[in-house]
């Protein structure tokens, strides 16, 4: 483990943390690395076609970037960028305020701890690439054919963008002030759709990935799925501002509706009210036609 002499203690643990749980979070996490804090992983579609094959290529092609299946069968990509707020001593700086996502991660059971060992792992194209001629070549019934209909090798952009949920609560951008704690990833607004972007920081260095021109040019890149996006959030505190802004207009908008049902029923009311008068008017004429 090497010399801990020197090991800042951290401030940011709370004071009623239990000794087992400061011994997982000092100890486990300064032995592994704090592995979980230099990735960005995403559970991505299960591929159902070569277009989704010819896609995941691309992605794997890329330096940083990686297509794995858990043992569930679910597919999931991987994106090497370290988390901005890791400390020397594998400590969190915003230990208190770090998103939901970490927060819920468990060093009980975090993949250090735990067996979580991928069931098949694709570090580059190439492995990709064999795994589709010699397996699924054999399950689509076209063996070595398959070969044939592969695009040529993809280019090295050092780009790959994925389209994500439209976040409406405030989980959805604490995910997205995560995507964004991370170098080289941001999250992209066009129109009504959301993206999480990642961009190799040894490939772009302090270029803008989205300024005119610098679409990745090549015989077989990915497509961008916009011309120019409408926002790019590209840190945590920008994700910070735009959801401020996003959950006030969200709100705004349900205390209108709110509003509205309650003008709603009060209108409602007064007819059942008056209503219920004019019944009862009627009732009395009857009664003194009657006397």
């Amino acid at each position: 483990m090497g010399n801990c002499n020197n090991i800042k203690i951290r401030d940011d643990i709370p004071k009623d943390m239990p000794t087992l749980a400061l011994s997982q979070h000092f100890g486990t996490c300064f032995t592994c690395g704090a592995r979980c804090c230099r990735y960005i992983t995403k559970e991505i579609e299960t591929p159902r076609s070569l277009a989704d094959f010819e896609k995941f290529r691309r992605w794997v092609a890329q330096p940083g970037v990686k297509v794995f299946i858990c043992q569930d069968g679910i597919w999931h990509t991987e994106f090497i960028s370290t988390c901005k707020h890791l400390r020397s001593d594998m400590g969190c700086g915003i230990y208190t305020i770090r998103p939901q996502i970490c927060e819920d991660y468990k060093v009980e059971s975090c993949e250090y701890t735990s067996d979580l060992t991928p069931r098949q792992e694709f570090f580059d194209e190439p492995s990709l690439r064999k795994y589709l001629i010699e397996i699924l070549g054999t399950r689509w019934r076209v063996g070595d054919r398959l070969e044939e209909k592969l695009l040529p090798a993809p280019e090295v952009t050092g780009e790959a963008i994925i389209e994500i949920d439209v976040p409406d609560c405030k989980a959805d951008f604490d995910t997205m002030r995560w995507y964004t704690s991370h170098p080289g990833c941001s999250v992209a607004i066009a129109g009504d759709a959301y993206y999480f972007c990642w961009h190799s920081p040894e490939i772009w260095k302090d270029r803008d990935p989205f300024a005119p021109g610098n679409e990745p040019k090549g015989a077989n890149v990915e497509p961008r799925p916009f011309v120019k996006p409408d926002r790019v959030l590209k840190t945590d505190f920008e994700v910070e501002i735009f959801m401020a802004e996003q959950l006030a207009s969200m709100y705004q908008i349900q205390i209108a509706a709110l509003q509205g049902k309650i003008g709603a029923l009060k209108r409602r009311a007064a007819e059942i009210e008056g209503a219920a008068v004019e019944i009862k008017t009627h009732e009395l004429q009857a009664v003194v036609k009657i006397g």
